[in-house]
């Protein structure tokens, strides 16, 4: 969780953020040019609209909220040290009641947004780091939480589609349940980064692999890769294996998409870091200076 380290820190680069920012117009133009070509124009306007602005339009949701964020989270670090236990408690379980219990019920109450999320979501993990750490330290509960929120959400998937076959209510309705206001989802994750932390663990192909992680998240979950590219591959492994080896022909895909990210990732990275860097730095300092000059005139 990047709630995790931001707590220690209430400083972000501001030339950091905009290479993210170009860095994922970047990819999107990139994508955008070569389905132009490919398929002779034949694209959407929508897609293209979203294509040449992709973090405004939210194409890549995480990243758009990563962007966001970033400048936020040191004016929440001093909310934070400023609120008592207490207050903090009592902060952190409203928001999660609000946003992961009743707002996974149904999608949309209270304004759920997914930058409302990652503010319930830094609360929640702000308590725990300053007052219960020992939980997420705690292998053994770690293993029984991670088992234990599984567990629950495969049932309520079995319940909710027995429901379905008899009410129409819960029919078509899964998809409220693969949102980021998961609590399962939520339980899975805290769970899951205390055990990375107890684990001593070190291989180099993983931190490789997890600093490309930004690259391979644009690249295959590209908005035009997804709604033109994904659906043919689908065609191609039913074609091949049919629907009775449907694990299979999933997990092959799976498979398929992430090395050739990694592999793209990789290639832009070798191709493009260094442009982009220093185009970032040219842009910031532009921007900098601009604004403290019109700063200095309104103040």
């Amino acid at each position: 969780c990047s709630a995790w380290f931001m707590l220690d820190s209430d400083r972000y680069s501001k030339q950091k953020w905009l290479r993210m920012a170009l860095e994922i117009w970047s990819v999107s133009i990139l994508f955008l040019a070569i389905m132009l070509i490919a398929r002779r124009g034949d694209l959407s306007r929508k897609d293209v609209l979203e294509s040449l602005s992709p973090t405004t339009h939210g194409t890549n949701w995480y990243l758009t909220c990563y962007l966001l964020f970033l400048p936020l989270h040191p004016f929440l670090n001093r909310l934070i040290r400023n609120l008592s236990r207490i207050q903090l408690f009592r902060i952190s379980l409203v928001m999660f009641v609000l946003y992961y219990g009743i707002g996974f019920l149904e999608n949309g109450l209270f304004q759920a947004k997914e930058i409302i999320l990652w503010i319930t979501v830094y609360f929640v993990m702000a308590y725990l780091k300053r007052y219960k750490i020992h939980l997420i330290q705690n292998t053994r509960r770690n293993l029984t939480a991670l088992a234990a929120s599984l567990i629950a959400y495969a049932a309520l998937i079995v319940i909710w589609n027995l429901l379905g076959l008899r009410y129409s209510y819960f029919r078509n309705h899964m998809i409220r349940f693969e949102s980021f206001g998961n609590p399962f989802w939520l339980v899975c994750s805290f769970s899951l980064l205390g055990l990375a932390q107890a684990s001593r663990l070190k291989s180099r192909a993983v931190n490789a692999l997890s600093g490309l992680s930004l690259l391979i998240y644009i690249l295959h979950e590209n908005l035009l890769l997804r709604t033109y590219v994904r659906p043919g591959l689908l065609d191609a492994l039913y074609e091949t294996f049919g629907y009775d080896s449907i694990l299979l022909w999933v997990l092959l895909l799976a498979l398929i998409i992430f090395a050739l990210s990694a592999a793209g990732a990789a290639l832009f990275r070798a191709a493009a870091e260094r442009p982009i860097q220093a185009l970032a730095g040219r842009l910031y300092s532009l921007i900098r200076k601009q604004y403290l000059r019109f700063e200095k005139k309104v103040l």
